[in-house]
């Protein structure tokens, strides 16, 4: 089978881990990478907090200084585009890259506001072309085995669920203004949001209580999901750029078990709080993972159903309510 060709827009940390990925996909191959940072082009490696990149052969990649440049020579070369530029770009270059005949895979989050998400939404259903957001958790090994628990039922009802995602400050310039990044709420707390929310659904209301930080966002949360009937889970997400250390993990309390994932492990156990079994899983990359699912709908030619831009705006969505909840000194608003 003849793999997709795929441009990556935007070299830095982000991209330079998205572009190590490429050499293992089935589906698709990076034939030309595109940052308007000199150095940033000629970076074979690069150091991020999910660690090093990997080294990267750029031998035989394209290389352009504008997206422009590469919009022009690679259209109709190229089937789709990685993008992976600043937050505050997402949604330009995405409609962009759309309307210029490119499918796209998108880094999170979808845009910074809710008419950027309706003008993305809009462009992909204009152009005909695909669109994704890459929340990868979606394809995370670790947290597909926690949704396979929830949804089989295997420890009974899931009734407390945890999930925390905290880490140092970013170092990149424009992460220290709120407006361009959209915080750690934004940047960082949207990943556990966009999971609990494609694992559970939309909740009735949000609670979210914060500390402003060095972007001058909400840079240090604690939020709740409440969901409705006596039986819902107890949910709640954590996140923070504040710490030292990137850390990740949950906790997820069942009628007869519990799983944790801390420190890069993930743990079960029984009723008895006893080590309990999990089905084996492919020790895979969630970023990679991500890639080739969206490569094989674009070859395939449907839509993206494991992580539907439209879900993804959902997500965007409450995420701005749980800064509008913050600001409110962490009042419920309905979701």
């Amino acid at each position: 089978m003849k793999k997709l060709t795929c441009a990556l827009v935007g070299f830095g940390g982000i991209g330079h881990h998205h572009a190590s990925r490429y050499a293992h996909c089935r589906n698709v191959r990076l034939v030309a990478i595109c940052d308007i940072d000199p150095a940033r082009l000629a970076a074979a490696e690069s150091e991020t907090n999910l660690g090093g990149s990997g080294a990267l052969d750029l031998s035989k990649i394209r290389r352009y200084a504008s997206y422009d440049a590469l919009a022009k020579a690679e259209r109709g070369r190229v089937d789709m585009i990685d993008l992976c530029v600043p937050t505050y770009e997402h949604a330009r270059l995405a409609c962009r890259a759309l309307r210029d005949g490119f499918h796209v895979l998108s880094e999170k989050p979808m845009a910074l506001t809710l008419p950027q998400c309706d003008a993305l939404l809009a462009a992909a259903r204009e152009s005909g072309r695909l669109h994704m957001v890459a929340q990868c958790l979606r394809f995370s090994p670790v947290y597909e085995t926690l949704r396979a628990a929830v949804r089989d039922g295997r420890f009974g009802a899931l009734r407390r669920l945890d999930l925390r995602r905290f880490g140092a400050m970013p170092w990149s310039k424009w992460y220290y203004d709120h407006r361009k990044c959209g915080g750690a709420v934004l940047d960082l707390q949207l990943h556990d949001l966009d999971f609990a929310v494609s694992l559970l659904g939309t909740p009735a209301a949000i609670r979210c209580e914060g500390l402003r930080g060095p972007s001058g966002g909400w840079d240090e949360t604690a939020s709740r999901l409440r969901y409705p009937g006596p039986k819902a889970p107890l949910v709640t997400t954590e996140a923070s750029w504040l710490r030292a250390r990137f850390s990740p993990g949950f906790e997820a309390v069942f009628e007869h078990g519990y799983l944790e994932y801390a420190n890069g492990t993930l743990e079960a156990f029984d009723e008895r709080r006893r080590p309990a079994k999990l089905p084996a899983r492919k020790d895979a990359d969630m970023y990679g993972l991500e890639i080739d699912y969206f490569a094989d709908c674009v070859r395939r030619g449907v839509r993206p159903e494991r992580c539907l831009p439209e879900s993804t705006r959902e997500s965007v969505r409450l995420a701005l309510l749980q800064m509008k909840s913050a600001a409110r000194g962490g009042a419920w608003v309905k979701a």
